[in-house]
């Protein structure tokens, strides 16, 4: 993998070795669950439009 490739050429040290900053998503109030439940309810609705012609 060349410097471009892992942002060696900027800061000049591999990007995964940077000590993690900032929040987890829980923190920032994202609750990973309740997206995957409203995805599962919403379903049923998404299926309901498809027509010929549309990627499915």
């Amino acid at each position: 993998m060349s410097k471009r490739e892992t942002g060696q050429h900027k800061t000049g040290q591999n990007k995964t070795a940077k000590r993690r900053n900032g929040l987890t998503y829980a923190e920032a109030g994202v609750d990973i669950d309740a997206g995957n439940l409203m995805v599962e309810k919403i379903k049923p609705l998404v299926r309901a439009t498809r027509r010929p012609g549309a990627d499915g």
